[in-house]
């Protein structure tokens, strides 16, 4: 028996909070969706969803009818690449039996599929760090299982498709010696110099290098390209691709 996904609308709008750790891209993506998809869906509806919202993308219009919001079409290329990533998202808003579904459909259609992302909050460290440290190494756990390839150009779609089908799967132990590793690195690098940036151009920092081979990171394609945090014990903030504006993870005062 086919399985129904309900709330679609309310979930899709909620994905910042359902499914966090996405890119802004994929989160204008889930909004585009939220205000033109059914409210009840089966699996084989989630890929006719998407095939149109990309018919959308690539025309600059809304086939839905109404206006095409200017953030979405001004980002259109950049969302296209993120596309990819999407059934992540249908992991976190729906049971275990649709979201298979869904991913067994968009590999039919599609001849790949990205890896399944965990939910790195519920995977703790052995040992207890301070908030700043465990928001910036979740940040990162999350980023590697759906790296973004921003560098200020988007890519050809059968590119951003390859390119993300590459991703690995990592299994909750991997991401917690993931997390140790570059909580321990950036504790150490505080504690002797007072600040610590972790930062991706088209390779990791060393920080993350370290962290990223324990598990087997892919240098060049399983980090978030032209990526910036600043980590200190006052605040935690990144860039996120290219151009992209400055966002504010913690803050000593939150």
């Amino acid at each position: 028996m086919e399985s129904i996904l309900y709330d679609v609308k309310q979930k899709l709008a909620n994905a910042r909070e359902i499914c966090p750790g996405m890119s802004n891209d994929m989160y204008l993506l889930t909004d585009y969706m939220s205000k033109h998809t059914n409210d009840t869906i089966v699996p084989m509806g989630v890929l006719v969803m998407v095939t149109c919202v990309m018919d959308d993308l690539e025309k600059g219009k809304n086939g839905f009818g109404g206006e095409f919001p200017e953030e979405v079409n001004v980002r259109k290329k950049f969302i296209l690449n993120e596309i990819w990533y999407f059934p992540q998202v249908i992991d976190a808003i729906a049971d275990e039996e649709f979201a298979n579904q869904v991913r067994v459909e968009w590999k039919n259609l599609f001849g790949s599929e990205p890896p399944k992302k965990i939910n790195t909050k519920e995977i703790e460290t052995t040992n207890s760090y301070p908030e700043y440290i465990k928001v910036a190494v979740d940040w990162w756990a999350n980023a590697i299982s759906s790296p973004k390839f921003d560098n200020g150009d988007a890519k050809p779609a059968t590119l951003a498709f390859m390119m993300a089908s590459s991703a690995k799967e990592y299994t909750p132990d991997e991401i917690k010696i993931f997390k140790e590793t570059l909580a321990d690195a950036i504790k150490e690098h505080l504690d002797r110099v007072g600040y610590c940036y972790l930062t991706v151009d088209y390779h990791p920092c060393p920080l993350l290098s370290l962290a990223g081979q324990k598990i087997g990171v892919d240098s060049m394609v399983g980090y978030p390209w032209k990526t910036y945090m600043n980590v200190s014990k006052e605040e935690v903030s990144v860039i996120a691709g290219y151009s992209a504006p400055k966002e504010i993870l913690w803050t000593v005062s939150a």
